[in-house]
């Protein structure tokens, strides 16, 4: 969890999925709110909610390359913080 924090920082990133970086975990970290990072592990999204819309993406397991997503506006996640308690987002 510690590499893939320090990674994401490194590169710049506002989120690293662990198979991003060859980890076949699901577990995943994003910048929080305040600049804390957020460990998500066994992350699921539960419900999609608003329009959709396009926007820029890039990948760290590609440098260089982005292309545009479609994404909800919002969105409900379930998971699990490193310590196994359970969260809804």
């Amino acid at each position: 969890m510690n590499d893939l924090h320090d990674t994401m920082r490194h590169r710049g990133a506002d989120g690293l999925a662990a198979p991003q970086a060859g980890i076949p975990l699901r577990l995943a970290i994003v910048e929080g709110e305040h600049g804390d990072p957020l460990t998500l592990v066994n992350p699921q999204i539960t419900v999609e909610r608003g329009p959709v819309s396009e926007g820029p993406e890039g990948c760290l397991s590609v440098l260089g390359v982005s292309s545009f997503v479609e994404r909800h506006q919002a969105l409900q996640v379930t998971y699990e913080d490193p310590l196994g308690g359970p969260h809804t987002l």
